[in-house]
């Protein structure tokens, strides 16, 4: 594992891209976490999103890891363009020549995945953590973790849809059909939505079950009627039941698309 992490390493820091969407992806994020200090003017309202009270535990953990679940095209970006460019440049024949099995190949983008995962995930925790710190009143253990479990729910929603993305960027070799591939699944699978007797299938869908292993948290937030007899201008209904059908679903994508891609590598004449 250490040696398919080194070739990694090495193979990424010298690839401009890589480093041009990683930045980007990072900055974004530290742009996100500055846009809840922001005080928003709609003309009558002035607010600010901690006024809200999407940093107060437990709430905190949904808001959060939702709001940088949206920037996972760029760690896609990075998946896709590196993987493109060894096709590409034939880096990955000369690899198989090297030595390097296809197997090995494989293990090394999911290590690479599961590392860009597993630090986004951290960040999540750590600024969950830090803005519920900061801004919530309530610290018992009960408000502080009743929905930790949020963060679990982002790392196998940004896992799979990179994973899916991998198994993109082998099926093409190239850096543009993964992203059309995405966006038609997307319009194809809002069709099925749309459709009454369409719709019960479009629940198993791969695009369907990334957005709803972790769903948008503003349904729970209503405006308080009633604010000047309450504590505040909002209140965040407590969280829905956890996606257990979404968990798995999304577990068998990711093994489905570990599983696909894992057969293109191996029968392929590269």
């Amino acid at each position: 594992m250490k040696r398919l992490l080194r070739i990694e390493i090495l193979k990424n820091l010298s690839y401009r891209p890589f480093k041009i969407f990683s930045l980007i992806y990072w900055g974004a994020v530290v742009i996100l976490a500055l846009v809840g200090f922001a005080e928003f003017n709609l003309g009558f309202l002035r607010f600010t999103l901690k006024d809200v009270g999407i940093y107060n535990f437990p709430n905190v953990w949904h808001f959060t890891a939702y709001i940088i679940s949206l920037l996972k095209i760029f760690l896609a970006a990075i998946i896709v363009f590196s993987i493109s460019q060894e096709f590409s440049n034939r880096m990955f024949k000369q690899n198989v020549i090297d030595g390097l099995s296809k197997q090995e190949f494989l293990s090394s983008k999911l290590l690479t995945i599961g590392i860009f995962s597993g630090l986004s995930t951290l960040v999540v925790t750590l600024l969950a953590l830090l803005l519920g710190v900061k801004y919530s009143t309530d610290y018992s253990s009960s408000a502080m973790f009743s929905e930790v479990y949020f963060v679990l729910l982002y790392f196998i929603k940004l896992f799979l849809f990179l994973t899916l993305f991998l198994f993109l960027t082998v099926l093409f070799r190239n850096a543009i059909f993964p992203f059309l591939t995405v966006f038609v699944l997307w319009i194809v699978e809002g069709i099925f939505h749309a459709s009454s007797q369409l719709n019960k299938i479009a629940d198993f869908l791969p695009m369907t079950n990334i957005a709803r292993v972790l769903e948008a948290p503003f349904n729970r937030v209503s405006f308080n009627m009633n604010a000047a007899e309450n504590s505040g201008l909002y209140t965040i209904k407590a969280a829905t039941d956890f996606p257990w059908l979404a968990l798995v679903i999304s577990l068998i994508y990711i093994s489905i698309f570990i599983w696909a891609t894992y057969q293109l590598l191996k029968k392929r004449d590269w």
